[in-house]
């Protein structure tokens, strides 16, 4: 029997949280499949800025 790997969206966090957002807050249907792809990846690059700002304070934080 072979081993198989199956992929799942959301695969993380970030995609979770981006499609969350999108699906939550915004009105989509009028979007064209290009406006859509610009908006998620504009929402995906925001939520990653706000996860980087977070571990570096967080990493600031720790005391040696």
């Amino acid at each position: 029997m072979e081993n198989v790997t199956l992929k799942t969206f959301p695969a993380n966090k970030v995609e979770a949280l981006t499609m969350l957002y999108l699906q939550e807050s915004e009105d989509l249907t009028a979007l064209s499949p290009e406006e859509l792809v610009r908006k998620y990846k504009e929402v995906e690059q925001e939520i990653k800025t706000v996860f980087t700002k977070l571990n570096k304070m967080t990493l600031s934080n720790v005391k040696i």
